[in-house]
């Protein structure tokens, strides 16, 4: 009786005490969250200016183009890069949302014109991307 009773006390305690391994989903924050990339919509023809990584920025769109685009500023009061998205996901189409984003920037004969000096233009393919409260 003594050696069931120490079998079932040894069972409780074990299976009582063990730890999981799931997150709560109530400690997940936005920025934790994976955010899905479509394809890119950019022509295959044009030629690689840089990759970037970690990169922070603030989106914006263009009416006139009908694209949304990630602005970085470079140090200066009008100097920026805007990288016109090829592959933006749909939950970050919220202009002045903050982001920290991987890519590639690329250049092109045909590129739109900047709209303010100092404005570099370039098309931008994400190769990842997240949302960004801190910035």
């Amino acid at each position: 009786m003594k050696k069931d009773s120490l079998i079932i006390l040894g069972l409780v305690l074990l299976l009582g005490c063990q730890s999981t391994s799931a997150v709560d989903p109530a400690l997940t924050t936005e920025e934790d969250k994976p955010i899905n990339l479509p394809a890119s919509t950019c022509a295959s023809s044009l030629t690689m200016d840089s990759q970037v990584t970690q990169r922070e920025g603030r989106i914006g769109y263009r009416d006139d183009l009908d694209l949304y685009y990630i602005n970085v500023y470079l140090g200066g009061i009008d100097t920026s890069l805007t990288g016109l998205v090829c592959n933006m996901p749909d939950e970050l189409k919220t202009v002045n949302q903050k982001v920290v984003f991987d890519g590639a920037y690329y250049t092109d004969k045909q590129l739109p014109l900047p709209r303010l000096g100092g404005e570099t233009i370039r098309y931008l393919v994400l190769k990842s991307v997240r949302k960004n409260g801190g910035m």
